[in-house]
């Protein structure tokens, strides 16, 4: 029966035949790899071989918009287009050889279109031009090497956080690089187990909740871009035992290379907020505007301002571990 709903449900998702060896050319023009287009659309490297040998012509729009979107162009690009049938015809007749097909009328040779001395003139002629057309593509190949994108990704992720208390996660994407033209990038982020992801901004293209991974697909021209979560840890088998996070960023132009996220990458389950650095078991005034300085300017990511400053204003925070509750002390 579960394989019954399956069918049902493959038949029912939208369908779409697409180009592989369009999707192909596609890659390779853009030194992409077949491992890129996999962590992108959510599938295996195998399923893009796949796809681009044809053997799986007809795949999900979900997944075809994904594909083209990694591509960096629009569906239509690698969608399947009919190709127009040609018609060839026989060589004309000549009415005057009683029905007769007659081989075309060729000029003679001496009204040939350029003498000689007419070509050495037109070649003398577009020289200059090929060599100032030849000093443009020599230019324009320097100023792409001297303006190669280098794209960085940096995670701000607290030391310590309280076991079902959420806490914020800041990635940071920086471009460094002077360019009209838009970059395309994926930022991927693992959380480590018995983590739940609560929110995240924006919202991520791909969240893979039994995995914790996030991913985002951008084209941006912007030089610095901000990408945040709200998370909690709900295993406490192991408290006070580091959580390791992991990421990368890949960047589409160049040579499609991938780096790690840098920054922090391991945080602990204590007795303290994720807020109260010095674990003083109180915000003071250097954290509540270190909390200030970093989050508040990020829209929509719900950092709890209003317990921190509540913590702040008071005379601190008592934690219940027993019952995993935290008392803000008046």
């Amino acid at each position: 029966m579960q394989n019954d709903n399956r069918t049902i449900e493959a038949f029912s998702s939208p369908m779409e035949k697409i180009d592989g060896s369009r999707v192909k050319q596609l890659r390779e023009n853009s030194n992409l790899t077949q491992l890129y287009l996999a962590t992108a659309v959510g599938v295996t490297t195998d399923t893009i071989s796949r796809w681009e040998n044809k053997r799986y012509p007809t795949i999900k729009r979900d997944n075809a918009e994904k594909l083209a979107e990694a591509l960096g162009v629009s569906l239509s690009e690698i969608l399947e287009k009919q190709k127009a049938e040609i018609c060839t015809s026989g060589m004309p007749e000549d009415p005057d050889n009683n029905g007769k097909t007659s081989a075309p009328h060729l000029p003679p040779t001496h009204a040939a279109f350029f003498s000689t001395a007419k070509k050495t003139k037109v070649i003398l002629s577009i020289g200059p031009i090929l060599l100032i057309l030849v000093s443009l593509a020599i230019w324009k190949f320097d100023l792409l090497q001297s303006t190669d994108q280098v794209v960085t990704a940096r995670r701000l992720l607290p030391t310590q956080a309280l076991v079902n208390q959420p806490f914020p996660v800041l990635i940071i994407q920086e471009i460094a690089y002077r360019s009209a033209e838009p970059s395309t990038f994926m930022l991927k982020e693992i959380l480590p187990v018995g983590t739940e992801i609560l929110q995240s901004v924006p919202p991520p293209t791909n969240l893979d909740h039994e995995k914790n991974v996030l991913k985002w697909i951008s084209r941006t021209t912007e030089p610095r871009l901000v990408f945040g979560y709200m998370a909690k840890i709900t295993a406490t088998q192991a408290e006070n035992k580091p959580r390791l996070f992991e990421g990368t960023i890949t960047i589409k132009s160049g040579n499609g290379k991938t780096a790690a996220i840098t920054g922090n990458s391991s945080i602990r389950i204590g007795s303290h907020h994720w807020a109260d650095t010095n674990q003083d078991n109180r915000i003071d005034d250097d954290e509540i505007l270190a909390v200030y300085d970093t989050y508040d300017g990020i829209k929509g990511l719900n950092v709890d301002i209003d317990k921190i400053d509540a913590i702040w204003s008071g005379h601190g925070y008592i934690w219940h571990k027993t019952t995993e509750n935290l008392e803000l002390i008046p």
